[in-house]
């Protein structure tokens, strides 16, 4: 993160999976970045949809760069495996969000 005074390369708004694709990418190219999010958690629109909300396609294909998302045991991810998988990806690499 940068210090008081230091010019980032990048700030990204927003803090949902979007956001964090592009943190991880930001990282990886060693630039320097902050994230802006009005969220005070992980998971983005996710935390607002309804508790029956499910993605339409399997894990495999709906993680994120650099982390598989876990796979479910049946049928396909819903509502709180997503938030929990964005949870933990953004714990997993730290990244500077305010």
């Amino acid at each position: 993160m940068a210090t008081d005074g230091e010019l980032l390369d990048v700030i990204v708004i927003g803090g949902g999976q979007s956001a964090l694709t592009v943190a991880y990418f930001l990282k990886r190219a060693k630039l320097s970045f902050l994230l802006l999010d009005a969220e005070e958690a992980a998971g983005g629109a996710w935390r607002h949809g309804w508790d029956s909300l499910t993605l339409f396609s399997p894990s495999a294909w709906s993680s994120i760069a650099g982390w598989p998302m876990p796979l479910v045991t049946e049928g396909n991810p819903d509502r709180d495996h997503v938030v929990s998988y964005l949870e933990q990806y953004e714990a997993r690499y730290g990244f500077p969000i305010v």
